[in-house]
């Protein structure tokens, strides 16, 4: 049918489990289904992709700290963690996210205090405006990121 219409390769988009299906097809009938282009839909390659951050990351701590900061409970951070808790594990991923990022901010504050002897004016009010905006969850102006690029090329000669 694509080859009718000056197509070279048909696209098809299937759940998880009717992807799973029709790749075996495929691969059992290559020389037949050899101009199909199989993806799994957006909604399940999320899901994988939450899937394999828990399998990377969930012994590595994640899982520990999700459970131990009172977020969640254990067996929901364990179903989360393998893709199934879709919209609870967006959220806790975004939390945590949110946390690493504001601990980043607060270390190199912390750095640029101890290894940096003379500060170019207004450093601290620029970068400390940089963070409230980004833990406000504010979208950062174009003028504050020429600022930032200014302060490096002049603090590390970049």
């Amino acid at each position: 049918m694509t080859k009718s219409i000056g197509q070279d390769h048909a696209i098809q988009t299937f759940d998880q489990q009717l992807y799973a299906i029709a790749q075996q097809v495929k691969w059992a009938l290559p020389t037949t289904f050899d101009c199909h282009v199989l993806r799994m839909g957006g909604f399940h390659t999320l899901s994988c992709f939450i899937a394999a951050i828990g399998k990377l990351w969930g012994d590595g701590g994640l899982r520990d700290l999700l459970v131990d900061s009172s977020v969640y409970a254990a067996a929901t951070v364990d179903q989360m963690l393998c893709g199934k808790q879709f919209n609870r594990a967006v959220r806790g991923l975004t939390l945590v996210y949110e946390a690493l990022c504001s601990l980043w901010f607060g270390a190199f504050f912390r750095w640029l205090n101890d290894k940096i002897e003379k500060f170019p004016e207004n450093t601290l009010t620029l970068f400390s405006t940089f963070m409230s905006m980004f833990q406000a969850g504010k979208t950062v102006e174009a003028k504050h990121f020429a600022e930032v690029k200014v302060f490096l090329k002049q603090t590390f000669c970049l």
